[in-house]
């Protein structure tokens, strides 16, 4: 079975979770185009060049604060409910700042620390959430991730730029951006599962036992008990130096072997050292 794909009903297919995750990073890191609003910000405030600027630092400040705890309420609340949540205040900050003008600390206030709260939960709760649910593709995953954030803003300067700011100005612009960013990380949190934990070792289990490959059950035994560093073949072990260590298998039924390794409970204590 391939292990793009899980094995029953009870688990959700991953790749839809990945998706949704992926178009959640694509409004949280709109938040990086605001170079774009930079000059309108300028105009609309009265506000010199580093005044206004400061509320991108603002922004960031708050994600990196809220990040460090967002990681706790992901395992405490499950991510639907927490990138739901996340999706609303990051929302809510970017529309009330269609209504910050002329005030610049209302626009740090909504934009910064608001909408920056909103980013630091979304943002850890996706990035932790997939790292859980492919443990096999870790390093494909972060990417994915890292790249739909950094992908929001590619999208949104040009719009803004072009068909958001020229016609609306910068009031209605945040109030527009900050109705479809609420109503995009709110939609794909609601594909998000509802607990942060995800029994891989169930799922690897089930998979094992549909392959029914005794063979490459032995491989994978010898990898997780690393008791040899080179494993021929359990029948006919080979030379000295390569010959298998540990428990004799070959006196088992045929196909019994399979079971102890990739019972559910078996796959359990042993998948963190399993690499497949």
């Amino acid at each position: 079975m391939s292990s793009n794909t899980t094995t029953g009903s009870q688990f959700p297919n991953r790749w839809i979770i990945a998706v949704a995750a992926f178009c959640m990073q694509l409004a949280l890191g709109a938040v990086y185009a605001w170079s774009v609003f930079l000059k309108p910000v300028i105009k609309a405030y009265g506000a010199p060049n580093a005044q206004a600027n400061f509320t991108f630092s603002v922004a960031l400040l708050a994600l990196g604060v809220t990040a460090g705890f967002g990681g706790y309420l992901n395992s405490r609340f499950g991510p639907r409910a927490i990138a739901t949540v996340a999706g609303v205040i990051y929302g809510a900050g970017i529309i009330l700042a269609g209504f910050a003008a002329p005030n610049v600390f209302l626009l740090y206030l909504t934009y910064g620390i608001i909408g920056g709260i909103g980013l630091g939960l979304g943002y850890i709760v996706a990035l932790a959430m997939l790292i859980k649910w492919f443990p096999d593709r870790r390093g494909f995953i972060t990417g994915l991730a890292v790249a739909g954030f950094g992908g929001g803003a590619a999208l949104t300067g040009p719009i803004a730029a072009n068909y958001l700011l020229p016609p609306y100005g910068l009031s209605t612009t945040f109030i527009i951006l900050g109705i479809i960013y609420l109503v995009i990380v709110v939609g794909a949190a609601q594909f998000f599962p509802q607990s942060a934990r995800w029994l891989y070792s169930s799922w690897l289990g089930s998979r094992c036992q549909a392959a029914g490959d005794a063979q490459q059950t032995r491989l994978h035994f010898a990898r997780v008990h690393r008791r040899s560093q080179m494993v021929h073949s359990l029948a006919d072990p080979g030379p000295e130096r390569y010959r298998w260590r540990g428990p004799d298998f070959s006196r088992l039924a045929p196909g019994a072997e399979i079971y102890p390794c990739c019972s559910r409970r078996s796959c359990g204590a042993c998948c963190d050292d399993l690499h497949l």
